[in-house]
């Protein structure tokens, strides 16, 4: 982690926000450039909007997720410009209160939104193309699906089919996103990214199935998907790829 320091407050300023995203995108040019991946080619574009960019520190609130289940956003970007985080760094005074974990965190979200804003710059189009991938490869997944969740009424995920293809989008979109965010911060040895990365491990469609796409693909090929080859996959071919990655495994053990 060169050149940065632990942040040595708990309570973040609107500019403590701006030179965070400011150097979140300084990481991630760094990221792209050592590692020479076609991600993040409009994030010079990115960087040259957020310098007159808007930033805010405000305190989130906890949203309940089901009677037993909370969850708190840290941070969101508005277009074009505005990115607003939590002013609370994420896990300082949890897990035994280690100061590194929590700027590791801090920058983690940071990163985040800049990756979203880079998305923006770039029209948004992995937003686009994944629609239109579930939408024309995916049908019978999408009936099937649709069929499967009409007889459960207070399903919180929704029963019409334009429903589930928001659902799949987005989700896939926020797993890529926090993917790319581990890539740079790993790449970069930001230090207890992994305890970071494995709190991600329980969301309904686990982020980490991009790195198991990675460990079986390759980094590069990972990358293409999220490039070049945008609009080739979604949500059902990593969790296809994962199943497979398992099965392999398990077959490896048994023999």
């Amino acid at each position: 982690m060169e050149n940065i320091e632990v942040l040595k407050q708990k309570i973040l300023s609107s500019e403590n926000v701006k030179d965070l995203v400011l150097l979140g995108v300084t990481l991630v040019q760094d990221t792209r450039n050592e590692l020479d991946l076609p991600l993040f080619r409009t994030i010079e574009d990115t960087g040259n909007r957020l310098k007159n960019g808007v930033y805010r520190a405000r305190k989130f609130r906890l949203q309940p997720l089901s009677r037993y289940a909370y969850a708190k956003a840290y941070g969101f970007f508005k277009a074009p410009s505005t990115i607003v985080l939590d002013e609370d760094l994420p896990l300082e005074g949890r897990l035994f209160n280690q100061p590194e974990l929590a700027t590791t965190a801090t920058y983690y979200c940071a990163v985040h939104e800049v990756i979203h804003a880079d998305d923006y710059t770039d029209n948004n189009r992995i937003v686009t193309e994944t629609l239109h991938h579930i939408n024309t490869q995916h049908v019978n997944e999408l009936a099937e699906a649709s069929s499967r969740l009409s007889r459960h009424v207070r399903s919180r995920w929704g029963r019409t089919i334009k429903e589930i293809v928001n659902t799949w989008a987005y989700q896939y979109v926020d797993s890529a996103t926090h993917y790319r965010t581990y890539l740079v911060l790993k790449h970069k040895q930001f230090p207890k990214i992994d305890t970071v990365w494995v709190s991600l491990y329980n969301s309904i469609f686990s982020p980490r199935l991009f790195t198991t796409l990675e460990n079986t693909k390759g980094l590069y090929h990972t990358a293409q998907l999220l490039s070049d080859q945008m609009g080739r996959t979604c949500i059902v071919e990593l969790v296809k790829e994962h199943e497979e990655a398992s099965q392999r495994n398990v077959r490896t053990y048994t023999v």
